[in-house]
């Protein structure tokens, strides 16, 4: 329980001001935020019952690269979205 309440301060300090942004930047930042976070998280407490992908894409984060989860082995970037939807690559597979 204490390992989730702390998971949940840093969840909604990211997204306590969602409402308010105003720029797809704004959006992109609180986004990483909660992607590691919810890396955390599902490391962790292993939510699924299938292997969850921590992806990571290098240029973002003005090139200092973010990571993101999916279920999904291919990369469908979150971060640049059509402009660079392939970018990244797998850096770790949670069982």
């Amino acid at each position: 329980h204490q390992a989730w309440m702390k998971f949940k301060i840093r969840l909604s300090g990211a997204l306590a001001h969602a409402p308010h942004f105003n720029t797809l930047a704004e959006a992109r930042q609180a986004f990483q935020q909660v992607s590691d976070t919810m890396i955390a998280v599902t490391r962790a407490f292993t939510p699924l019952d299938q292997p969850i992908y921590v992806q990571h894409c290098p240029m973002a984060d003005n090139g200092t690269g973010a990571d993101w989860l999916s279920v999904d082995r291919e990369i469908r970037n979150p971060y640049f979205g059509q402009a660079m939807l392939t970018c990244g690559e797998v850096t770790l597979t949670i069982d």
